[in-house]
Formats: structure tokens, sequence, C-alpha cells
């Protein structure tokens, strides 16, 4: 069984540690951590999360649990895996980039996530590992022709630049929405400005795969 490089970037864990993030400012990330096997107490943990991210937290485990995520963590080469690769440096600049103007837009300082979302989407493939899985692929779960191999990569890349990348805008706003309600943080605007700023950062953006 392959135990390569990855095709796509770990989308999913940089969206968990923004979460992550939020919780630890207000030291609810035990809560969190207890619904993802820390030996916590999970039926106050599921309580704390549907009570004060009515919105958001539900949203998170939709996208967590999309079955085109869970392809996306298998998909890799054969090839043996180097430290520190010129994708892989990329990729966790644009994705720290992320993180840290997800921290300004929860707080309700002037931010553009989806500008910076695009940005490490942009830097979330590696061509080179794309291209040996097409070639061939020892997986068990990978389809047996270049073809389908192919055709596969391109759905989850779709999926990435169009759903989840609709997925998160939505789930930006609920975070806001969750936190305001609570009466946590005081937001500028209403809803209609929060989501206009949010299509200006993907202005331009096109969800349709690269050729490759």
């Amino acid at each position: 069984m392959a135990n390569g490089n990855h095709v796509f970037n770990d989308f999913e864990s940089c969206i968990v540690s923004c979460f992550v993030l939020l919780l630890e400012q207000y030291r609810l990330e035990c809560h969190f951590n207890a619904l993802n096997g820390s030996g916590g107490d999970v039926a106050e943990g599921r309580r704390v999360m549907n009570s004060k991210f009515a919105t958001s937290y539900p949203l998170l485990l939709e996208i967590r649990a999309h079955p085109r995520m869970r392809e996306r963590s298998w998909i890799q080469d054969d090839e043996r895996v180097e430290a520190n690769d010129h994708n892989s440096i990329e990729f966790g600049k644009k994705a720290k980039d992320f993180k840290d103007v997800f921290y300004k837009w929860v707080c309700g300082l002037p931010a553009d996530p989806m500008m910076a979302w695009r940005d490490m989407v942009n830097a979330g493939q590696d061509p080179a590992a794309r291209k040996g899985f097409i070639e061939g692929s020892s997986l068990a779960q990978a389809p047996k022709s270049s073809d389908a191999r192919k055709e596969l990569c391109r759905q989850v890349e779709l999926f990435i630049r169009g759903d989840l990348t609709r997925l998160v805008a939505k789930w930006l706003i609920a975070i806001r929405q969750d936190l305001s309600t609570a009466g946590t943080v005081e937001y500028a605007g209403d809803e209609t400005a929060w989501r206009n700023v949010l299509r200006r950062g993907l202005a331009g953006w096109s969800a349709e795969p690269s050729a490759r």
C-alpha cells in the first residue's frame, strides 16, 4: 500500500485548526477535543458545541464528513516522502496566512478570508504527486485505469475549488452569526455586508479544475 506524497494537501486539518484557535480564546477547546477522542466528557462536549456554535459546528461536521474529503486523504503517489519539500513549505505558509486572517475575521477586524483561502487552495496540490498517482498506484482503493485516476483527481479538485470553497464561506458567516447571537463579539455591518466581503475575495475565482 502506498505511503507516498499526497496529491492534495490537508485542508481539513487547516479548517479544524482555525476552529480550535477560536475555541482556545474562550477556553472551550476541551469540549471539542472530547468529541474527537481525548477521553473527556462527550455529552458535555456535544452540549457546548451545539449550544454555543449551533450553526457553525454542524457545518464543520458536514465539511469533515464529505466523501471527497475522505478521498483527498488517501490519494497519493508511490514515491518516497521528502520532508520539507517545496509544495509542503508553500502550502504551510498559505495555511498560516489563512489562519491569521480567519482570526481577524472572527474578531471583527478588517480581513479578506476568501482571498487567503483561494491562495491556500492554489498552493494546495502537488503536481508531481498527481502525475505519479495518475500514471500508477499500488493503493487498493485507487481506480484501476489511469483515465479513472485522472478523473478522480479532477473531481476532488473540483470539489475543493467549488463545493468546499462555498462551504467554507458559509462556515465563516455561520461563525460570526454564532458569536454575534451569543453577544460574544459585536460586528460592524450585517450579514449582507459580511457576504459581500467574502464575494469580493472570490472575484474572478473559477471552480473549474486546472488542465492537467
